[in-house]
């Protein structure tokens, strides 16, 4: 049922945006959060960064290929905690909080859900081309 919900949810959003939902079932995609095109993509370790490898620049929030919002950093599914703000995403931290790296839901006191791909997208020199 939920899979369902974010489904039809990302489907009105790209129809306001005029904007394309990704329908590759590749996991090795990514998809830029606004323009819902794939990018490709590449994870620093020492610095703990996701980059956009055709820009350069560091990577907060992406979309998986399930539909899913995701944290660049610990790689948590953030689909209800972003606000847009500045002309750009960012947590909404009345929704939630970081404590030692890990990101927590403030209502539920519980650790939100890692993407299932987590570990993958953190090996050194990772690089998913996502074209």
């Amino acid at each position: 049922m939920k899979t369902i919900i974010t489904a039809l949810a990302l489907i009105c959003f790209a129809n306001a945006a005029d904007a394309q939902v990704p329908t590759q079932k590749n996991n090795d995609l990514f998809f830029d959060i606004q323009t819902r095109a794939p990018f490709a993509a590449r994870y620093d370790s020492t610095t703990g960064t996701l980059y956009n490898t055709s820009t350069g620049k560091p990577v907060d929030f992406f979309l998986n290929n399930t539909g899913d919002t995701v944290s660049s950093r610990g790689f948590y599914i953030v689909n209800n905690y972003l606000l847009w703000d500045n002309n750009s995403y960012r947590l909404d931290n009345g929704r939630s909080a970081w404590r030692e790296e890990k990101l927590w839901d403030s209502k539920t006191n519980t650790e939100l859900k890692r993407d299932n791909l987590w570990e993958k997208y953190q090996k050194p020199g990772m690089r998913r081309d996502g074209l």
